[in-house]
């Protein structure tokens, strides 16, 4: 039986980019990939290190996560957060306003000003612009 330990490595933020990248090309984990970068510099690997489990991902059937919300409807919330933003509502007070709309969070749980921003923040990734439309 194997021993699991933790590696804790600092790397700089465009090395790791680049390695999630990689990792995902090559259809590995990280622990994986530089595991396997390590064995072909000929440092010797111990074999507990090279058993590690792969991740359940948190999705079911078509890519929607186990923990969805079937009432919440994504394009819905997303118009609601554009409307609200644009009439220059803080992030707090579109959190609340959705809250008393009864709008259902997209995990089910309560409104908060995080995952507003967090819905923020996602949506400008997508779409540049999203905020400056009307």
């Amino acid at each position: 039986m194997g021993k699991t330990v933790n590696l804790s490595l600092r790397v700089p933020e465009e090395l790791h980019l680049k390695m999630k990248i990689l990792a995902a090309v090559q259809n590995k984990n990280m622990s994986e990939l530089f595991i396997s970068w390590l064995e072909k510099q000929s440092v010797t690997v111990p074999d507990f290190a090279t058993k590690a489990k792969p991740k359940k991902r948190k999705t079911g059937k078509a890519g929607v996560r186990k923990d969805q919300n079937p009432n919440a409807d994504e394009e819905i919330i997303k118009k609601s957060i554009l409307k609200y933003k644009a009439s220059g509502l803080s992030l707090q007070k579109i959190s609340d306003q959705l809250q008393a709309d009864g709008m259902p969070t997209i995990r089910g749980g309560k409104w908060q000003k995080g995952t507003v921003a967090g819905l923020v923040k996602k949506y400008e990734a997508q779409d540049p612009l999203f905020f400056t439309k009307s």
